[in-house]
């Protein structure tokens, strides 16, 4: 079936809803070809405005412009004959780099997982290459809604931790059955809600990977303040255990209402404080899947100093499953059945 689309622009998103304006400029995309090249009879219409990323959407981007494209860039769509709203990630192909964000978002069908519903190509006159991902609409971030009660001297109401947390669970649960996948960047930015549901939805699958056991991977992956211990210490063989960790720093974020770990731009002193703020984590811990002895050296085995600043600001029912995320015990357990573990706790 042919379908129509066009961009929106930023004024055409208000506070009391979604309403689209048909203007932009049409462009011819298809679906099936080979390297950004049509395929006779599968082509599809579409029309995109200029509309500029950050301003229509939660996704973060790493895009001012579209003229300035870095990495990827975002826009919001609307399909003319359903009046559905998409994203469309436009993502550039650089062939020093392997993209494996279409092939693993293909596997992928979960109510918490952003689902992508098309894929076309697109050139440019200087003959760069670019991914297109047409993907579901989810209007707010997990970032902007913690910044939201942040702002306003407010905490997030406990059954929100619990009903958001659960779902995020269940996703990377989903994420993770497949054999070695792995998100490798959960963040508040990349954790989708809609507002009126309270649905939950993890996105952006541009660093995730499926890990293959005795493969090295790059360590220097995930936001700082989401990082597991062994990727700051240089681990090049790690696990889906990276990603629960980084789920147990945004439970805690939520919790607090502040980044859990104090703001550092390097890595040692990053896992300094994490150090200091888990009694059991020490440097035996981190040197279980690697050996990574210059990067340990500043570590003290004796190290037992208590999680105080943490504990005294949750509540009792979430201390269990808080600490156990940030002590590094789900180094020694299957993700699939740690998350199980972990959303019968939330319930």
């Amino acid at each position: 079936m042919e379908m129509h689309w066009v961009c929106c622009p930023k004024q055409s998103l208000s506070k009391t809803g979604l309403c689209f304006p048909l203007n932009g400029h049409i462009i011819s995309t298809t679906v099936g070809g080979k390297n950004g090249k049509p395929k006779q009879g599968r082509a599809k219409w579409w029309s995109l405005g200029t509309c500029k990323p950050g301003q229509c959407l939660s996704w973060s981007t790493q895009s001012s412009s579209l003229v300035s494209l870095p990495s990827f860039l975002l826009l919001l769509a609307k399909c003319l004959e359903t009046g559905e709203p998409v994203a469309i990630k436009k993502v550039l192909l650089d062939k020093r780099y392997k993209n494996r964000e279409l092939q693993l978002m293909h596997l992928m069908d979960h109510p918490n997982v952003i689902s992508l519903k098309h894929r076309f190509f697109s050139t440019t006159s200087a003959d760069e290459l670019f991914l297109n991902l047409v993907m579901e609409y989810v209007p707010e971030s997990m970032y902007r809604v913690s910044k939201f009660y942040s702002n306003t001297n407010q905490s997030m109401p406990l059954i929100y931790v619990k009903l958001y947390m659960h779902q995020i669970f269940r996703g990377l649960a989903y994420i993770h059955t497949v054999p070695g996948g792995c998100h490798k960047d959960l963040k508040p930015q990349n954790i989708l809600v809609d507002p009126l549901t309270h649905q939950v939805k993890i996105c952006d699958f541009g660093s995730a990977k499926v890990l293959v056991k005795g493969e090295a991977n790059i360590s220097h992956i995930c936001s700082l303040f989401y990082r597991a211990p062994e990727l700051m210490f240089g681990a090049t063989e790690y696990t889906t255990s990276i990603d629960i960790w980084s789920a147990g720093c945004v439970l805690a974020e939520l919790l607090l209402g502040q980044v859990t770990q104090m703001k550092q731009e390097h890595d040692k002193r990053q896992a300094s404080l994490i150090a200091e703020h888990n009694e059991q984590l020490k440097r035996t811990q981190l040197q279980a899947e690697n050996e990574l002895r210059e990067k340990t050296m500043f570590m003290r085995n004796d190290h037992e100093a208590q999680i105080k600043a943490l504990r005294c600001e949750l509540e009792d029912e979430c201390r269990k499953l808080e600490e156990e995320l940030h002590l590094q015990k789900i180094q020694r357990r299957q993700a699939k059945g740690f998350v199980a573990v972990a959303v019968e706790s939330d319930e």
